[in-house]
């Protein structure tokens, strides 16, 4: 590496250490829509408008992804009526705006994209009712950052372009189904890349980052094995019979396979040497 390469690479991994310390302080939300007046297919909905508006407003993957975790953390905290589930996610929204984005999103903007429904006092005491609520703790981790930063271990200068294009569009798709919503944000965020790995035939590179991320203890096989799985069924039941044929090369095996063979495919070339 390059001396000024191996600063940056320090410095991402200082950012990785400090997103996985932030992401381990949240548990995993769980089935947080039960007993609330708000059903998962009206959540999810919501959060379909989310993605729609932030792509119209050419907003960062990670502001809405931070936004949308924030409505989540909000619902599993505060039983909510129906009637202001868009007041809610416009205003979360809003609030990840000013966190993440150089640009304002202004109450006058929250009117208007809830097609004036509300009123302007509504907004600015749901901004505080959410703030308050959640006592000011925004420390919110995005699978979007959390990729780029996992893959920085690996040390390469390689263009991942195109695997975080595709890897991004796997993490929306589980944060817009509520039960794949419920797994931790790191999970999604290694079971969309190794989706994308296998998608793209990248299998020898699958098998020695996993295992790099097994060693620096930050894989949990069994729950992104779940995740995995979860996430190709919800692919496949959005995947029409015609294009079904993309996703088989996403695997349903278990990730403890692909640390076995690395480690025999290694074991067997110490020993031919």
């Amino acid at each position: 590496m390059s001396r000024k390469y191996n600063q940056a690479y320090e410095n991402n991994i200082d950012s990785l250490n400090f997103l996985l310390s932030r992401e381990r302080e949240k548990p995993p939300l769980g089935d947080f829509l039960s007993g609330n007046d708000i059903q998962a297919s009206m959540r999810d909905k919501l959060v379909q408008w989310m993605f729609k508006l932030s792509q119209d407003l050419s907003l960062q993957l990670e502001t809405t992804q931070f936004a949308i975790s924030l409505m989540d953390l909000f619902l599993s905290k505060v039983k909510t009526a129906k009637s202001v589930i868009q007041l809610l996610g416009v205003v979360c929204l809003m609030i990840s705006t000013k966190f993440n984005e150089n640009r304002l999103f202004t109450l006058q903007d929250a009117l208007f994209h809830t097609g004036k429904q509300y009123k302007i006092n509504e907004v600015q005491l749901t901004e505080v009712f959410i703030l308050h609520k959640l006592e000011w703790r925004l420390n919110i981790t995005t699978a979007s950052e959390l990729v780029r930063r996992l893959f920085i271990l690996t040390g390469l200068e390689n263009d991942f372009s195109r695997i975080y294009e595709r890897i991004d569009a796997f993490t929306c798709v589980c944060y817009g189904n509520y039960e794949l919503s419920q797994y931790r944000v790191l999970e999604i965020a290694i079971a969309s890349s190794i989706c994308t790995l296998e998608q793209f035939n990248q299998i020898n590179f699958r098998n020695q980052w996993v295992q790099l991320l097994f060693n620096q203890g930050i894989l949990d096989v069994g729950s992104v094995d779940l995740c995995k799985r979860t996430l190709l069924r919800v692919l496949y039941s959005q995947t029409s019979p015609y294009d079904a044929h993309k996703l088989s090369p996403i695997t349903l095996d278990s990730i403890e396979t692909y640390i076995r063979r690395n480690n025999d495919e290694k074991s067997r070339l110490i020993n031919n040497a």
